[in-house]
């Protein structure tokens, strides 16, 4: 006697199976016109949104970052962005030094932020959209910079 797998069953194997794709954490070093490196350490967690099982669940990125000043200067305002492997406009995360406050050499931040998540997350770039040195002669805003994965 020959069993048939629905399409149903298959697809619930699937979602079991998917559920939660693993966390890879990445390491950068960015810099810009002489402030830099700024090391950031990202892991991003992908999970279905809702507990219960659904046809067509609906996933949810969490971020976590850490980026710590190893520039030797003072960081009054610094903007980063987080996007998904092919997204061209736009970020996934922004994420900005908090307000009136100096992002000192040495000094670490930490962000944990989740929101929806976008085909392509697991591989995410990030870019400084803006950055401020207290030490510059004058604050300039700097273009978009690309982090370079660490060599270990």
């Amino acid at each position: 006697m020959k069993r048939k797998v629905s399409g149903c069953s298959l697809l619930l194997i699937l979602l079991f199976v998917f559920d939660s794709l693993p966390a890879i954490a990445s390491e950068f070093q960015l810099s810009k016109d002489g402030v830099g490196p700024i090391v950031i350490s990202m892991k991003i967690d992908v999970r279905n949104e809702k507990e219960e099982l659904t046809a067509f669940p609906r996933k949810v990125a969490e971020l976590t970052l850490s980026a710590r000043n190893d520039s030797g200067q003072e960081i009054t305002y610094s903007k980063f962005c987080v996007q998904a492997e092919r997204r061209m406009k736009g970020c996934d995360f922004q994420l900005k030094t908090p307000k009136k406050k100096v992002w000192e050499p040495g000094e670490e931040l930490v962000w944990t932020l989740d929101a929806k998540a976008r085909r392509g997350i697991e591989n995410p770039k990030i870019t400084i959209v803006e950055l401020k040195s207290a030490t510059a002669a004058k604050d300039v805003e700097v273009g978009t910079t690309t982090g370079e994965p660490l060599e270990k």
